[in-house]
């Protein structure tokens, strides 16, 4: 049996975090809302397939490719997925699944047709209009920040942007006494510019993957795909 593109848990991550439908107004009500379970599904089919919006078939019950990709706008601008990113990320570091001490990112052009503050002459797709995705990530690819620039940013500008991006996650541990079961301190804003005081209590900060001698500035002199160990702790090699 296929697995549901929205799953029960999942859905009850999302749904306190998305805005209330406007109430209708008793004359001219205009058209019924989409209920929102369905329109997420409709999100996640054109997602995960990579269809037009517009090719979204009737059959999934979602209502319309151009309404689904509405409500994904809308709900962008409201904040949703950085909530619900900062939300998956909190749950994670309180099961001690993000590894902290070393981090990775690359970047990804692609096509932006329609424009944008955000797009520049691709130099890699003969100077068509594109934009450039960046993202940095944890050894087992969790996703801890992204970032959007134009397509002729070089990836040694975009680096600080994208790790300043990653949120400070403070987990439901961090609200105990002491700073959790190991004594660990709330994890910090990472920044660009920020100085690490490496580990507290066995457990590395978010901050440290951009302080000490290995900054922002330093990995991205190497440009393209990097690493980077936090020079708080002491990174193993298996």
């Amino acid at each position: 049996m296929a697995k549901p593109l929205l799953p029960d848990e999942l859905w009850a991550q999302v749904e306190p975090l998305l805005p209330r439908p406007k109430r209708r107004r008793f004359r001219h009500p205009g058209r019924k809302p989409l209920d929102r379970r369905k329109v997420l599904t409709g999100i996640l089919f054109v997602l995960r397939t990579g269809i037009r919006w517009n090719d979204l078939p009737a059959e999934v019950g979602c209502g319309s490719g151009s309404r689904c990709r509405r409500y994904l706008k809308a709900w962008h601008r409201a904040g949703v997925w950085k909530r619900l990113h900062e939300r998956l990320l909190a749950e994670l570091d309180d099961a001690r699944a993000i590894d902290w001490s070393r981090a990775a990112v690359d970047s990804a052009s692609a096509r932006a047709l329609g424009g944008g503050t955000k797009t520049g002459p691709n130099p890699t797709d003969r100077g068509r209009p594109g934009s450039k995705h960046h993202a940095v990530v944890d050894p087992q690819s969790i996703p801890l920040g992204a970032t959007t620039t134009a397509a002729n940013t070089p990836d040694v500008m975009g680096l600080p942007e994208v790790i300043d991006a990653a949120p400070a996650v403070r987990g439901v541990a961090d609200d105990e006494p002491n700073g959790g079961p190991s004594g660990s301190t709330p994890t910090g804003p990472m920044t660009a510019s920020h100085t690490a005081d490496g580990c507290a209590g066995g457990r590395s900060t978010r901050s440290s993957l951009a302080g000490g001698p290995n900054t922002a500035a330093g990995w991205a002199s190497t440009a393209g795909w990097w690493s980077g160990s936090s020079p708080g702790c002491t990174a193993t090699d298996d």
